[in-house]
């Protein structure tokens, strides 16, 4: 029995829902009703669907394949939707199968030995620059689905040459901080701080926040000049496990930089933090002439005092 078809059973038996019925529901549910008296008659109409609205054909029939009986029209409508030249792109489908599932079923057919490298990433690439998804969505959808077919030795050079190469900042960005949340390689954060748009710097070491190797200590200091507020109280926020005083330090001076980004992120770097001892310096910068560290730093005294009644 394959993989995918077990695959499929499963999530039939664990009742799992698609996102959407989507639109050709009513239509499809016509034609399956029509597979006793004319089976040949529905295979043809279900190619003929698909040909004609790929998209709304895969989010209707994988809503249908989760909720019928597993019968002969439930068959036809399997073989038409997971047909070897449509169905990588069917995983690609947000409104289609969650994550969870279309790395599932990703998985599964890899292990048929149906989904050959070049269609995985010929989708991936197509659904990195498909309009409409939110870009971290569909970053993570790739990062998902490529991890659970060929694993992180293979994922993790793919999705950071497709970054490196985007010419879009925001999609770099975000593809900075799912890939170093993912991966937390010192590395190739080292390489992103060569990108010249600062957000991409940022969410670079923010993705790594956490991972204390001596590595990860050497790529946090050697950001500490950075020009951008972000990059560098991330880089604090990182330090702070390895070297708690030396971040309070650095962040204590930050709290008068003549810039109000600074202080903004300065605030927000001591809230995430939680040291207590920092309190007297967010109440200050509550009182900052500019609004925008008046806010962030309101915003950091209130998670201080919610951590300390959680403790209490």
């Amino acid at each position: 029995m394959g993989f995918l078809l077990e695959t499929w059973r499963k999530l039939r038996r664990e009742k799992k829902a698609s996102p959407e019925q989507g639109p050709l529901i009513h239509v499809l549910t016509a034609v399956l009703e029509a597979q006793r008296e004319d089976p040949h008659s529905v295979e043809a109409n279900l190619s003929r669907l698909q040909s004609a609205d790929l998209v709304g054909f895969s989010i209707s029939a994988c809503s249908l394949l989760l909720s019928m009986e597993e019968t002969n029209a439930w068959r036809a409508l399997y073989r038409q939707t997971t047909d070897q030249r449509t169905w990588p792109r069917v995983l690609s489908i947000p409104a289609a199968l969650t994550l969870p599932m279309a790395a599932d079923l990703a998985d599964a057919t890899r292990r048929d030995g149906q989904l050959p490298a070049t269609d995985l990433f010929a989708v991936a690439d197509e659904l990195w620059h498909a309009p409409g998804t939110a870009a971290d969505k569909r970053i993570q959808r790739i990062l998902s689905i490529v991890r659970s077919v060929w694993g992180d030795e293979r994922a993790m050079p793919w999705l950071l040459a497709r970054m490196e190469s985007d010419p879009e900042p925001s999609r770099r960005s975000k593809a900075a901080l799912l890939l170093n949340r993912t991966f937390q390689k010192p590395e190739v954060v080292k390489r992103q701080m060569l990108d010249p748009d600062a957000r991409v710097r940022a969410n670079a070491i923010e993705g790594m926040i956490g991972c204390d190797s001596p590595e990860a200590i050497e790529v946090y200091r050697s950001v500490l000049d950075d020009p951008a507020p972000r990059v560098v109280c991330n880089a604090l926020v990182g330090l702070y496990e390895h070297d708690a005083q030396f971040a309070l330090d650095k962040l204590q001076g930050l709290c008068s930089h003549s810039s109000e980004e600074f202080r903004a992120s300065t605030a927000w770097a001591i809230g995430e933090i939680g040291n207590d001892a920092a309190r007297p310096w967010l109440t200050r910068l509550a009182q900052d002439e500019s609004p925008m560290v008046r806010k962030i730093a309101v915003k950091s005294l209130l998670r201080l005092r919610q951590r300390q009644s959680g403790a209490a």
